[in-house]
């Protein structure tokens, strides 16, 4: 593309942008959450009464709100209760022995700083060079 002035300047990063956030910055958001359920929640604990279904690993919704942001979230319920919510907070459970037992295990607290610590900011960087971009 011939870029000549500033606003295809900005059109074309926003496009690249998008592009890496949507790929790569989306996969590595999602696996550092599923490195956190199974750090956090599963080696944290392991049931006595039930036997885990996994699917707090795999009910992680990632998708673009707008051009420049990206959501990452736990959808895990078990009809009205909000499994991640549960794990997060460790109130919840189906008594309150297990409350205590159990307590918090909070994945996705633990997510958010990993990614705020730098994380996210190289896989941009990183997939904003591997789209032909000098970043420094």
């Amino acid at each position: 593309m011939d870029i000549k002035t500033r606003k295809q300047l900005e059109k074309e990063l926003q496009k690249r942008i998008k592009k890496v956030m949507s790929k790569q910055v989306k996969n590595m958001t999602k696996s550092t959450m599923q490195n956190h359920v199974i750090e956090d929640v599963y080696n944290a604990y392991i049931p006595e009464s039930y036997v885990r279904t996994g699917q707090l690993l795999k009910d992680i919704d990632t998708k673009m709100v707008d051009n420049n942001t990206l959501s990452i979230e736990s959808v895990r319920r078990d009809g009205e209760k909000d499994v991640s919510e549960i794990v997060e907070t460790g109130k919840g459970y189906s008594t309150p022995e297990l409350d205590a037992k159990i307590g918090a295990r909070p994945f996705t607290e633990r997510t958010k700083d990993e990614l705020a610590s730098g994380k996210f900011k190289q896989t941009l960087k990183d997939g904003l060079q591997s789209e032909g971009l000098n970043i420094k």
